[in-house]
C-alpha cells in the first residue's frame, strides 16, 4: 500500500496569508484517510481515495476545486493530481471564502523491496528508425553559388519558420557566419521570416554593415515586422513577385491586459488602442453627477493605464528602432526628415499589422525598393521550398501516446555552411492531466558543413549556444504574472 505526502497552505480569497497559518503543514496520508481543514470554526473533509507510484486521488462534497480563480468542478467532485502539481479548493460559502493549496510532495511504498510487487521485464523490441525532414543542402547550396554567380555578391540567407521568430540569439550566429569571411564589398541576405523580437531587428543590421560596403536585402516571399526592420539597413531591397514587408507597429502581451476565454492575457496592439480613443471621442461625453466622462476615463474602465503606457512605449521603440537602422546609411534616404517620415509611415499608417508592403507600395513611402530579374525570381522561390520543406515537423509514431518529432525551424546558410537549429524530442500523453508531455527533448544549434568523406552528403557539427526557445512542455501555458511584461516582439499576427 502506498503513503503520500502532501503540503497543505492556507490562504484567503485576496491570498495574503493568515496570520496563524504563515507557514504550510505537511500530513502523510494512505487510502481511506480523511483529510479534516477547519475554516470558521467549521471542519471540511476530503477523501483519499486511491495512491499510486506517482499520483493522489481526492474526492469531496464539501469544497469547490479552482482553476484561473474560477471553480471548475461542482460540489462533488473526484480529481487526481501528480507528484508536485498542486490544487487550490476552496469553501462553497460567498460570504465567507477560505482557500487551501494542496501540494503531492510525494508517495512512497513502504513495503521491504523484496515484498514489492514488480512487473516482469517486457522483452527488448528493435527501435523504431526515427525519420527525419529533407534538409535539402545539395539544393540550397545549388542556388546559393548561381545567385552569387549571377548577382555578384556574397549570398546568405536567413529563413525562420511560422513557428519560430527572429531571436535576440540569432545576432550571435550572424556574426560567428561572418566571421567566417572576410569584410566583403557586396552583401546580399535573402530574408524569409514573419518577425521577432525588435532588440535583434537592430542588432543584426549593425553587425551585417560592419561586413560590408554595400548591403542589400531580398525579399521572396515573407519579410514581415522585425524582417522588415532588418530590410531597412538595406541600400536596396530587391522583391520578387510573391515578397512583401510589413508595417512595424507592436502588439504586446501584458499580464494586466485582458483575459480570453482560457482565462489569458490577451495581445493589445498601438492601432486597436488608438481606434478605441478614436471611437469613443466621437461620442458625447458621458456625465456622472458632475463629473464629465472622456474617452481615456471609459477606456481605463476595461484596459489598465499600464497596458496602454506599455503599447504606446513599444510603438515609441519601434519608430526609434526603424530610423536608427535606417542611419546606419542616411545617404540612401537623403535627409534625417525623409528617415523620419518613413519610420512613421511604416508604425502608424497600415490597419492592421501584416499589410503587406510589395515593392511598388515600398517605393511610393520612399523606400530603396526594386524587382529581381524572373531567372532570379525562380531560383529564390525554389529557395523558400526548400527551407520550408525542412522545417516541417516529421513525426515517428511509437505507440498511440507517444511519438518522436524533428525538425528545422531556422536555417541561417551561406556558401560552404548552414546554421540551423534541431528541434528533437519525444512527446507523451498524460491520461492523467491529458496533456502532451516533453521527454528526452536533445534540441540543439548545429552547423552543416561540406563532406568529409565520398559517402556523406554533408557533415554535422553541435553548436555550443543555446537557443532561448525551448520545446515545449506540455499542451498549454500557465498565464502571464500580472507583475510581468513579455519581450517587445514584431510578428505578425492576426488581428
Amino acid at each position: 500500500m502506498y503513503l503520500a505526502r502532501l503540503s497543505i497552505h492556507k490562504l484567503e480569497l485576496d491570498n495574503t496569508i493568515p496570520p496563524s497559518a504563515q507557514t504550510p503543514y505537511e500530513l502523510e496520508i494512505k487510502v481511506g484517510d480523511s483529510i479534516k481543514l477547519e475554516a470558521n470554526g467549521q471542519i471540511y473533509e476530503l477523501t483519499v481515495k486511491n495512491i499510486s507510484e506517482r499520483n493522489l486521488t481526492l474526492a469531496t462534497q464539501q469544497l469547490l476545486r479552482e482553476a484561473a480563480g474560477q471553480a471548475v468542478t461542482t460540489a462533488e467532485w473526484e480529481y487526481t493530481m501528480l507528484i508536485e502539481e498542486n490544487i487550490i479548493v476552496r469553501t462553497l460559502r460567498a460570504d465567507s471564502p477560505t482557500k487551501w493549496i494542496l501540494t503531492l510532495l510525494e508517495t512512497k511504498n513502504p513495503l521491504p523491496d523484496d515484498e514489492k510487487v514488480t512487473s516482469p521485464p517486457s522483452p527488448k523490441s528493435k527501435p523504431l528508425p526515427i525519420k527525419m525532414p529533407k534538409l535539402n543542402w545539395q539544393e540550397t547550396q545549388g542556388i546559393i553559388a548561381h545567385l552569387e554567380d549571377q548577382l555578384q555578391t556574397k549570398i546568405i540567407c536567413y529563413y525562420t519558420s511560422p513557428s519560430t521568430s527572429i531571436s535576440d540569439s540569432h545576432a550571435d550566429l550572424f556574426l560567428d557566419h561572418l566571421q567566417k569571411t572576410n569584410k566583403t564589398e557586396k552583401l546580399t541576405l535573402v530574408v524569409i521570416s514573419y518577425g521577432g523580437e525588435v532588440t535583434a531587428a537592430l542588432r543584426i543590421p549593425n553587425i551585417l554593415r560592419d561586413f560590408c560596403q554595400s548591403l542589400t536585402v531580398i525579399a521572396p516571399s515573407r519579410c514581415a515586422s522585425a524582417a522588415t526592420m532588418i530590410s531597412l539597413a538595406a541600400d536596396k531591397i530587391l522583391f520578387t513577385s510573391n515578397g512583401y514587408l510589413t508595417a512595424i507597429d507592436s502588439s504586446i502581451v501584458h499580464g494586466l491586459s485582458p483575459r480570453d476565454v482560457n482565462g489569458r492575457p490577451s495581445r493589445v496592439s498601438v492601432d486597436q488602442v488608438k481606434r478605441i480613443i478614436k471611437f469613443l471621442s466621437t461620442e458625447p461625453y458621458a456625465k456622472e453627477g458632475e463629473q464629465v466622462e472622456g474617452p481615456y476615463h471609459t477606456l481605463f474602465k476595461y484596459l489598465h493605464p499600464l497596458v496602454v503606457a506599455e503599447v504606446d512605449r513599444s510603438s515609441t521603440l519601434s519608430e526609434l528602432v526603424a530610423k536608427k537602422i535606417m542611419q546606419l546609411h542616411p545617404t540612401t534616404f537623403g535627409s534625417e526628415e525623409k528617415i523620419n517620415e518613413i519610420a512613421k509611415i511604416l508604425v502608424e499608417n497600415y490597419p492592421t499589422h501584416g499589410f503587406p508592403i510589395l515593392c511598388t507600395e515600398a517605393q511610393k513611402i520612399g523606400l530603396p525598393a526594386d524587382k529581381v530579374s524572373r531567372e532570379v525570381e525562380d531560383q529564390l522561390w525554389n529557395l523558400v521550398k526548400f527551407y520550408d520543406r525542412a522545417s516541417w515537423e516529421t513525426i515517428t509514431n511509437m505507440s498511440p501516446d507517444l511519438y518522436h518529432t524533428e525538425f528545422f525551424p531556422l536555417s541561417l546558410e551561406s556558401a560552404g555552411m548552414r546554421t540551423t537549429n534541431q528541434w528533437s524530442y519525444n512527446r507523451r500523453f498524460n491520461p492523467i492531466t491529458k496533456t502532451w508531455m516533453t521527454e528526452n527533448d536533445n534540441s540543439r544549434l548545429i552547423k552543416l558543413l561540406p563532406p568529409t568523406s565520398p559517402n556523406q552528403t554533408f557533415s554535422i557539427t553541435a553548436i555550443d549556444i543555446l537557443e532561448t526557445k525551448k520545446a515545449p512542455t506540455d499542451q498549454t501555458t500557465a498565464p502571464t504574472p500580472a507583475n510581468s511584461i513579455n519581450p517587445v516582439k514584431h510578428d505578425q499576427q492576426p488581428d
